[in-house]
């Protein structure tokens, strides 16, 4: 396996830009000629691209590639608002030997329109942090991290040392997964509600009305995370749309396999290196991510940062992107950009996909399976309150929250308590089935024992609670 991890992404090739122009040319695109020098990915936020139970994966995939447009020449209905953010140019630069195999130009515009809309919003809206960042890991157990980020887990847990002034980490030991499916984690994260409930609204709404600037980027295709479950009715749970967003050129048939999208070879499940266009997947989902906080500092800011590079069987492909994640977050910290924010790392589950942990059946396999991680970083100190006292009860309960057992319902009425800085379960829209970290959780009312139903209400009959003796 360490062969296949010390290859290169710097090796473009032309059979990049064959495929990718011979896909083009397959599916009609009306768009892109064989002279087109800088192809543009289109924007997914916009409504356009529809999806529900009927448009999966497999149709996404086709509709992006069916709507790449010339930079050069944008058709009439690219409006400003629609102007691709992400682009491949193909133009064969005498000063670079590789650029004729294509390189990827991200271009995030500030949108003093949206600016000055979210200001409105803001006011008279005090918030606890101004600013929220999520780093969504899929498949990534706490033990994963030990063993294959270890310089990750000593960067995080330097904050968790009382020397450190500035800002401060807290380690969810006991955070318990809802499912080892995504959907079964996320869906109570996003709407605070069971994906058997056709209940929920998506907390995205509520940031914008609030007056977050909201991004994702996503090292995989698709708009949402439950677009693989048919059985899912997703006529009964609206879906938001972020305002900026990095996720189509992910579609692009270099990357991803229209027809079997978790192959084994190539695409967000793949055991080989990730590469597309001379770097690795996950790090345009970084390189996105810093211009976006860039773009809109000064105004309240909500990132979703997303990978997918721990979704695959052998358990070695994220120690790839430690590095760039580390320098990610330093950079941040460095730079000063996580004063008033506050940083959510979590995962949904463990490895589910492993052959050889299949082989090996047993009591811990099945722990990690179920026991993801979980961080959240914090300032110390906080512009909007004046009375430090009110934080530091804040700061205690997490604490000792830190040894409840904790699902991603608690992380949204995190999120919720935020936002609408509100402690009172009654006066903002939290999830019946958690709470507020910011809230001392009742651990006598959080055991394997009685707290059965919020497992058997995600995934009927499939999970058991494996917090030993808790």
């Amino acid at each position: 396996m360490s062969n296949i991890l010390n290859l290169k992404c710097d090796l473009k090739s032309f059979y990049e830009k064959k495929l990718l122009f011979d896909f083009i040319k397959k599916n009609k695109n009306k768009y892109i000629k064989s002279n087109t020098k800088k192809v543009g990915y289109p924007l997914l936020n916009k409504g356009d691209f529809p999806e529900n139970k009927q448009n999966g994966m497999k149709r996404l995939s086709l509709k992006v590639m069916k709507n790449l447009v010339d930079m050069d020449n944008l058709p009439p209905h690219i409006t400003p608002d629609k102007i691709p953010e992400i682009y491949i140019d193909f133009t064969d630069y005498p000063d670079d030997k590789n650029s004729k195999y294509g390189k990827v130009h991200i271009n995030i515009k500030k949108n003093e329109t949206l600016i000055n809309e979210r200001k409105k919003n803001a006011e008279n809206n005090k918030v606890i942090f101004n600013n929220i960042i999520v780093i969504f890991i899929d498949t990534l157990s706490r033990a994963h991290i030990n063993r294959k980020l270890p310089k990750l887990k000593a960067w995080l847990e330097k904050f968790m040392k009382y020397d450190i002034k500035d800002y401060i980490n807290y380690q969810f030991l006991k955070f318990h997964s809802l499912g080892v499916h995504t959907l079964l984690n996320l869906k109570p994260f996003i709407f605070g509600e069971s994906v058997l409930s056709p209940k929920g609204i998506n907390i995205l709404k509520y940031m914008i009305k609030k007056g977050y600037i909201t991004a994702q980027a996503d090292n995989y295709c698709g708009t949402k995370p439950y677009q693989l479950r048919k059985s899912f009715d997703h006529s009964k749970v609206k879906f938001e749309y972020f305002d900026h967003e990095l996720i189509s050129l992910f579609c692009d048939p270099n990357f991803y396999i229209y027809k079997n999208p978790f192959n084994l070879n190539k695409g967000p499940s793949s055991i080989l290196r990730r590469c597309l266009y001379g770097h690795d997947t996950f790090h345009y989902i970084f390189e996105y991510s810093k211009l976006f906080w860039r773009t809109y500092k000064g105004n309240r800011r909500y990132l979703r940062l997303a990978s997918m590079d721990s979704h695959e069987g052998t358990g070695e492909l994220i120690s790839l992107m430690e590095h760039t994640l580390i320098e990610f977050l330093d950079d941040l910290y460095k730079n000063g950009d996580l004063k008033d924010t506050a940083l959510f790392l979590f995962s949904d589950h463990g490895n589910h996909i492993s052959p050889h942990l299949s082989l090996m059946p047993g009591e811990d396999v099945e722990i990690e399976k179920v026991m993801p991680f979980f961080f959240l970083l914090l300032p110390k100190k906080n512009d909007n309150y004046q009375n430090d006292l009110f934080l530091d009860e804040f700061y205690e309960n997490l604490y000792k929250n830190q040894q409840s057992l904790v699902t991603t319902y608690d992380i949204h009425n995190t999120l919720i308590h935020i936002i609408f800085n509100e402690s009172n379960l009654n006066k903002a829209p939290y999830s019946k089935e958690g709470n507020s970290l910011f809230n001392l959780i009742n651990n006598k009312n959080r055991t394997c024992d009685n707290y059965p139903e919020i497992f058997e209400k995600q995934s009927p009959g499939t999970l058991t609670c494996n917090c030993i003796e808790f």
